[in-house]
């Protein structure tokens, strides 16, 4: 779920999302790939995240603030995720999860002013 997400902030295009679901990350931006390769790293084997992983996203044009931004957003996401499928939340279609994306990457995760 993290991998979709960051992909759907950065480019807010389905193709480019389903290409990265699938693992189909040639052609996408290095920065992009980076941090998907970074990320499913911490999703799947956490413990053996270590400095250098952080270095080789850095190498490929993150800045440190984007990659903390990435995963917090993970974070968040996983956990969410971890809890839908605890509670077995019914998942939206498509449609609706790609609402979310864009409200996500307009309004990042502050509260709403009035």
């Amino acid at each position: 779920m993290c991998h979709a997400a960051v992909a759907a902030k950065s480019l807010g295009e389905d193709v480019i999302v389903q290409r990265a679901l699938a693992g189909q990350m040639s052609g996408l931006d290095p920065r992009l790939q980076a941090a998907l390769k970074f990320l499913e790293k911490l999703t799947l084997t956490p413990q053996q995240v270590r400095g250098a992983d952080a270095l080789a996203a850095r190498a490929a044009g993150i800045s440190d603030s984007a990659l903390r931004e990435a995963i917090y957003v993970c974070l968040v996401l996983s956990t969410m995720d971890r809890l839908a499928d605890a509670f077995q939340f019914p998942v939206p279609d498509a449609r609706i999860l790609k609402r979310y994306a864009w409200i996500a990457a307009n309004f990042g995760y502050r509260g709403f002013s009035a």
